[in-house]
């Protein structure tokens, strides 16, 4: 049977971020466990889980992967719906082993580092960084 209520769950996601110490580069993939809700249909067979950051903008993650796809729903089913499945089949491996890779760190962190932590955090830390 089909699960079609959404529901609140805590899901590992995860995006590449700026590392300006990396030794592998200055962008490397991040993932944290966040809460999600979902999952919704975004089309060719794919579901994603709605993401809301502490500052207020949200994220969809592709459910298999837990990467960062979209900034909304509506705007994942247009990417989906006008890409070649075959290349996002391609995509998809690919996010699989870019999820494997990634640094797991603490929700708070996961925030700073994407610039998504909430607004007060960010002003804290811009007025600490200016010092």
């Amino acid at each position: 049977m089909k699960r079609t209520e959404k529901c609140l769950e805590t899901r590992r996601v995860y995006s590449t971020a700026y590392c300006p110490f990396a030794i592998t580069g200055v962008h490397r993939a991040v993932a944290a466990d966040v809460e999600c809700t979902g999952p919704y249909d975004i089309g060719h067979g794919y579901q994603g889980w709605l993401v809301n950051a502490p500052n207020g903008q949200t994220r969809v993650a592709e459910a298999e992967t837990g990467g960062f796809i979209a900034d909304s729903i509506s705007a994942a089913r247009r990417d989906v719906a006008a890409g070649d499945p075959a290349e996002q089949a391609v995509i998809i491996e690919k996010g699989h082993v870019a999820a494997k890779s990634a640094k797991l760190v603490d929700t708070d962190e996961f925030w700073k580092v994407l610039h998504m932590e909430a607004p007060a955090e960010a002003a804290i830390q811009a007025a600490k960084e200016a010092k």
